[in-house]
């Protein structure tokens, strides 16, 4: 069997390996070492650097990791809110208000009070009582819709915010422990 000779890398100190060897310990300074051979050389590299570089790319990777699911969360709520927005008089599209199916529901129960006035007037007032009492139906049924777009958006939304919290508060961890990592292996 063929030997190499190769430093360490720690410390300097000549060592000789055979050509099939991946691990060898300084008889000098006894660092473990990884021993690397290309076709035109051979190394060796000190098995604990080795190890604090994995750990703390390991640290780096879970920050993007969290990174990339806080980014693809907002894109899927940025696409996912414009399916309850409501389209307005002007065609464009807004986020449905639990005011606006109030303010409905108010006006009518208006036009109710209404319908029911002139039902109760008689003949002469029953195509007003008719006219009334329908725009109170539509205007019930669309506050109703109002009503219930805006707390779906909200329900949708409080996940969001939810599952947004808990991977802010996730990255931050990744950070710190990535920090503590770096500044350890220091």
């Amino acid at each position: 069997m063929a030997l190499l000779s190769v430093r360490c890398n720690h410390c300097g100190a000549p060592i000789e390996v055979g050509e099939s060897t991946r691990f060898a310990t300084c008889q000098f300074c006894n660092s473990q070492l990884q021993v690397t051979q290309t076709a035109s050389s051979a190394y060796t590299e000190v098995v604990q650097q080795i190890a604090e570089q994995n750990t703390r790319m390991m640290g780096n990777l879970r920050v993007i990791e969290v990174q990339n699911e806080l980014e693809r969360l907002d894109r899927e709520w940025g696409e996912e809110r414009c399916h309850y927005y409501i389209k307005g008089k002007d065609g464009h599209k807004h986020r449905p208000s639990t005011l606006g199916g109030i303010i409905g529901f108010v006006i009518a129960a208006v036009a109710a009070v209404i319908a029911i006035s002139h039902a109760i007037d008689g003949e002469k007032s029953a195509t007003y009582a008719i006219i009334s009492g329908s725009v109170a139906v539509l205007l019930g049924l669309f506050s109703t819709y109002l009503l219930y777009s805006a707390h779906a958006f909200n329900k949708a939304e409080i996940i969001y915010l939810d599952r947004r919290d808990f991977l802010l508060q996730e990255l931050g961890n990744a950070r710190d422990e990535s920090s503590q990592v770096c500044s350890s292996a220091e």
